[in-house]
């Protein structure tokens, strides 16, 4: 979000580019160009130029279904065992 862009199609670009690379499955990746003023520092002159630059604004969020999703999916597993029925499954598992 620091870096500026001098038109909106780059910035767009920028944006576009920074979604798709840091797509993942359980972060919601919003974001917007923002424009802004940009002077020459010190005191501004009768007919100082101002120049626009862009810049992106981006949210980040976390999707809890997602992770939800991921930790049911993650947290079965098949076991298979040779031993009788007399066996708890917590001793088969030990």
């Amino acid at each position: 979000m620091k870096e500026t862009y001098a038109c909106a199609p780059d910035a767009e670009a920028a944006l576009k580019q920074f979604i798709n690379k840091n797509a993942y499955e359980h972060l919601n990746i919003t974001g917007q160009v923002a424009n802004e003023e940009k002077r020459k520092p010190g005191r501004p002159g009768k007919n100082s130029p101002i120049s626009m630059v862009y810049r992106l604004q981006i949210e980040v969020s976390l999707d809890q279904e997602a992770v939800q999703r991921t930790r049911q999916r993650l947290s079965c597993f098949i076991t298979i065992t040779s031993l009788d029925q007399s066996y708890s499954p917590r001793e088969v598992l030990k």
